[in-house]
């Protein structure tokens, strides 16, 4: 019975160190400022980032700061598998699933009332 043990917990702590070091690239590769290039739904087809300052910065200790055209948002952020959530403060939290992250380019997928919106970013580079 024990050799049995050894060997399952040994694969459980691999598992975990591997999804471990996966969630910490996905926090290395989502850090920066992040800038809209596309923003579309079924309701707007043009694309709503034309002519607005559009942008979200992710921090390295999980805080983050959006301007969506006239309004700025600043809190903290939570990725968990493909899923992201900020947590705006004193505003309800919003979660969008993540399409595409590498390292110069986002995109996610959102839910504003029951319209689905997706956003497009690109990685600012200094």
């Amino acid at each position: 019975m024990e050799s049995l043990f050894v060997p399952g917990i040994m694969v459980m702590l691999f598992a975990f160190l591997l999804t471990s070091c996966n969630s910490e690239e996905v926090y290395e590769k989502i850090t920066g400022k992040w800038d809209c290039v596309s923003w579309t739904s079924e309701a707007h087809a043009d694309n709503q980032c034309f002519g607005r300052d559009v942008y979200f910065v992710f921090n390295d200790d999980r805080t983050y700061k959006s301007k969506l055209g006239a309004e700025i948002d600043s809190g903290t952020f939570n990725i968990s598998g493909r899923n992201l959530t900020v947590n705006p403060i004193n505003k309800l939290d919003i979660n969008v699933e993540i399409l595409r992250l590498t390292q110069d380019s986002l995109s996610f997928l959102m839910n504003a009332g029951g319209i689905e919106e997706k956003m497009l970013f690109e990685k600012v580079t200094n």
